[in-house]
């Protein structure tokens, strides 16, 4: 019974996760769209796109802690301390997740550019976003395995600051950043370094995805402090 119960509260852990997601992309449907609709600055209307990649650090933090302490409470009757399924068992918790981005990248941007007649650009914002979400829920994942909380949320807020910066061109050459990759991206759209920028972004998600697999494989999960 006591595990029952204790099955019952990891699964509201991970839909608390779930519904962080879906109301941050219910509240992105409804504000972003509906403010640059009645807002003729073209200034603010260009750069509110990397407003939400800021809170995107701080939300893969938060979910990343929110689901390795749903790991770490189910170690006890679960198969993810099992060396043959270890690896398996997280590599589909980062592809779910991935997937479930897609809510919070794409939607909002679709939106509005169907309202300012740009479609094709503004779902470019949208794919680039949700790259970023991924990127994001990689590398926060992998540091819920090798530190503590606070520890990761700083570096959320590290991040924070490196994208203000990249909005500001600072790293527009900086192939060796990954959090800078997807700004770059958006800056650069419709320029000849989009190939190059997007295959490093790429190149950077798959490597964060195999070290999140050697990691959890190579070592217990720490206990978060």
């Amino acid at each position: 019974m006591n595990k029952i119960l204790k099955s019952e509260y990891l699964s509201g852990r991970v839909l608390l996760a779930l519904n962080l997601i879906l109301v941050l992309a219910i509240i992105q449907l409804f504000t972003i769209p509906l403010y640059l609709h009645f807002t003729s600055n073209s200034v603010l209307i260009e750069n509110i796109i990397f407003l939400p990649m800021l809170g995107y650090c701080i939300l893969a933090s938060i979910f990343s802690i929110l689901l390795h302490e749903q790991e770490e409470k189910a170690n006890s009757f679960q198969n993810i301390n099992s060396e043959k399924n270890r690896a398996i068992i997280w590599g589909m918790k980062l592809i779910a997740t991935d997937l479930l981005m897609v809510l919070l990248g794409i939607p909002v941007w679709i939106v509005v550019g169907f309202d300012f007649d740009r479609l094709s650009y503004y779902a470019y914002v949208g794919v680039i976003s949700w790259l970023l979400l991924i990127l994001l829920n990689h590398f926060h994942m992998l540091l819920s395995l090798i530190m503590g909380k606070a520890g990761n949320l700083v570096i959320s807020f590290i991040e924070c600051l490196f994208i203000i910066f990249a909005t500001n061109k600072v790293f527009l050459d900086s192939y060796w950043l990954p959090i800078a990759l997807p700004v770059n991206l958006i800056l650069e759209f419709g320029g000849n370094k989009i190939f190059m920028i997007i295959t490093y972004l790429i190149g950077f998600i798959i490597l964060l995805y195999f070290c999140n697999l050697a990691v959890i494989n190579k070592f217990k999960i720490q206990k978060n402090m």
